[in-house]
């Protein structure tokens, strides 16, 4: 689970318990057992990753931690400067972060693997998709693997009506998807659901008394129910029907060439 190998980051006990358990955040839980699989079966020996909208860094240096063999780099538009101290004090020399858009972002190398773990839909909302997975493909050596998983439109979420639900950007459809590989030359593999209704009730129900007095309590004791009900959700399978997400995995052709002279 993610956070076990990077559970130097915590004091103790907090430590021993994520060496154990992992992360103990539900949503952050969800997310890993949508990605993971596909990146568990990518060969250890050396790759490149690009992990695109890294945030706090947490999926960079986990993987970083995980695959000493690859570099994992992390880009953000946001300041990075926690994410280097915490990459420091896990001394990981595969792990690197570079503050910039991701439109204007240019590595001197290209990637193997690109993931974006819900940053990719803010530049959708923006009708800049299109432009982005060109970018990716840029990225991307030829037969690249891009990962994305971004959440739907919000009449396609399986919703609890008397719920509260998650403040986010719900912005992605298959078609909106499917365009943008095509415009920016990507094959996709796969294109599926992820999180379905029994994960999106647990996420409901860790918005409850958000901003109020007893907040704390209110999430500390709805806890074990949250974790119960992501974790039968993990045990479905959602190619179909609604979900919160939309888990996409899509190449850059093996045959490239540079899409700027496209």
């Amino acid at each position: 689970m993610i956070g076990q190998a990077t559970a130097a980051l915590a004091s103790v006990p907090k430590r021993w318990l994520r060496r154990a358990w992992g992360i103990p955040y539900v949503q952050k839980r969800q997310d890993w057992h949508a990605l993971w699989p596909h990146l568990r079966e990518l060969p250890v020996t050396p790759r490149r990753l690009l992990d695109a909208g890294c945030g706090e860094g947490i999926w960079t240096l986990e993987l970083a931690a995980r695959r000493p063999a690859w570099t994992v780099v992390g880009v953000d538009r946001g300041p990075v400067d926690a994410a280097e101290r915490a990459r420091l004090r896990l001394r990981l020399d595969n792990a690197a972060f570079v503050q910039s858009d991701f439109l204007a972002y240019e590595p001197s190398l290209r990637f193997d693997v690109v993931i974006s773990v819900y940053s990719a839909h803010y530049l959708f909302e923006a009708s800049l998709g299109d432009e982005l997975l060109r970018q990716v493909r840029r990225w991307l050596v030829p037969g690249g693997l891009l990962l994305l998983l971004g959440p739907r439109r919000e009449r396609d979420v399986p919703f609890v009506p008397w719920l509260p639900r998650p403040a986010l950007d719900y912005v992605l459809t298959a078609e909106d998807v499917a365009r943008a590989c095509e415009a920016g030359g990507l094959v996709i593999e796969t294109a599926h659901g992820a999180i379905g209704r029994l994960g999106v009730m647990a996420m409901q129900l860790a918005c409850l008394g958000r901003g109020r007095s007893g907040e704390r309590l209110v999430q500390l004791s709805s806890y074990p129910l949250r974790w119960a009900l992501a974790a039968a959700d993990a045990r479905r399978h959602h190619e179909s029907g609604a979900t919160f997400a939309w888990l996409v995995a899509a190449r850059a052709p093996r045959a490239d060439r540079d899409p700027a002279a496209a």
